[in-house]
């Protein structure tokens, strides 16, 4: 089993946008009214000659450390391509930042470019200009991987959690390339372990946003789970929309009980169930029983499952992976 969309980005553009059509709708009425230009192109570098470029879409979530920890351990000048100002937090002392008209602009030392993919603002014309340059183009793996997840650029090399993850991902592709380096988001999570695990119920971790598959899908699995075993219900932060929300309302007013606590999932002790969240195997790392929950899960669902090595509820908990080294040291052996 592999990608929907192989190969094909204009597809995969296609079924991304058919499945967030309210936001696509939200965001023309607000340009509309209030027109928002693209944002600049902004280089932050170590030199004027960086040899490593890293081009950051998002400049939060688990992309973050999955593309900048790496340049912590490369030895030859990097070089950081946002649009927009880096955030503050992520400002690096002796960088220097400037702006560029476009990626011609790039310095021509680039050899390789770190990205998440290439179909965004800042990484979908850097891969067009890296590929027409021979510059090294890797993707790095920084989340759970679907069916649904957008395909790899052509002739680039993927950074994969596992070995099944990049043969997951090229799906047969014949022009990608696959190194297998780890987990930096697990590594993290695994320098972090739980002395104990505290006694209590179990925590339920909630995808309502999810697009991979319908919403009731979603809501009759956190239903079953939290119902049957007296879970607490903890919402992603995405769960905001009407749909959502309206959902809650009626979960609450039927007893299930909310983590409405507002601790950061890592400082929380309890065992952690989802459908197939990176909080599992978060969990696991960090020493926490840890399942995948389903009550009829699709068959793509249990190959995630297999593949990543998540352990259905009512099996023994997920194990923790296992690190020869931090994937962040590997990747940068990759780049020089």
């Amino acid at each position: 089993m592999g990608l929907i969309h192989p190969t094909d980005l204009a597809a995969w553009q296609r079924w991304e946008r058919s499945h967030h059509r309210l936001r696509q709708v939200k965001a023309a009425v607000k340009n509309r009214v209030r027109p928002h230009p693209e944002a600049p192109l902004h280089l932050h570098h170590t030199s004027d000659q960086p040899r490593v470029l890293v081009a950051l879409d998002v400049a939060r979530g688990t992309s973050v450390d999955a593309l900048l920890a790496p340049l912590d351990h490369v030895a030859a000048p990097a070089a950081i391509l946002t649009r927009g100002p880096l955030p503050a937090h992520l400002t690096r002392p002796g960088w220097t930042t400037r702006p560029l008209a476009g990626v011609e602009e790039l310095p021509p030392s680039i050899s390789t470019v770190l990205s998440a993919g290439s179909f965004e603002a800042v990484s979908l014309p850097v891969h067009r200009w890296a590929s027409g340059r021979g510059v090294r183009f890797i993707v790095v793996q920084h989340g759970l991987l679907t069916p649904f997840a957008p395909p790899l650029p052509p002739g680039s090399t993927v950074a994969a959690w596992t070995e099944g993850d990049g043969e997951f991902w090229r799906s047969g592709r014949g022009d990608v390339d696959v190194v297998t380096v780890g987990s930096q988001l697990l590594w993290k999570a695994a320098t972090d372990p739980v002395s104990a695990p505290a006694d209590g119920p179990a925590l339920f971790l909630g995808q309502l946003h999810g697009t991979e598959l319908p919403r009731h899908s979603y809501a009759r699995a956190a239903w079953d789970f939290c119902r049957r075993e007296q879970a607490l219900y903890r919402p992603h932060p995405a769960e905001v929309d009407v749909v959502s929300r309206a959902i809650h309302v009626v979960w609450r007013r039927a007893g299930i009980t909310f983590d409405d606590s507002g601790v950061a999932l890592r400082q929380r002790s309890q065992p952690v169930v989802s459908v197939f969240s990176t909080g599992i195997l978060e969990a696991a790392a960090r020493g926490l029983p840890a399942w995948g929950f389903h009550p009829s899960p699709p068959r793509w669902v249990e190959d995630l499952w297999r593949r990543v090595g998540i352990q259905r509820w009512g099996d023994a908990p997920t194990q923790a992976p296992a690190f020869a080294q931090e994937p962040a040291r590997t990747i940068a052996s990759q780049v020089g």
